[in-house]
């Protein structure tokens, strides 16, 4: 579950470039910012967002979710020959 959330977090961390997300695209299509300062400043945005999600997933994430101890450890069924 917290591999899911994290990969669902990292997803949405899309600032840099216009075919990054939806509002990126509506913004670029204005004609108005071109794609260099859209880099540059998505740039710095991607670096932000991946510390403070990572220090969210390292920290707030366990205290939500509890902890996995409990449950058995994963086997691998062998088939019968």
């Amino acid at each position: 579950v917290q591999l899911l959330l994290v990969v669902c977090f990292a997803a949405s961390f899309a600032f840099m470039l216009p075919m990054a997300g939806g509002p990126n695209m509506v913004v670029y299509s204005t004609g108005k910012i071109p794609v260099n300062v859209m880099a540059t400043r998505g740039f710095v945005l991607n670096i932000v967002a991946i510390i403070v999600g990572s220090l969210y997933m390292a920290f707030l994430m366990p205290a939500f979710l509890g902890s996995y101890t409990h449950l058995p450890a994963p086997m691998a069924q062998t088939p019968q020959l």
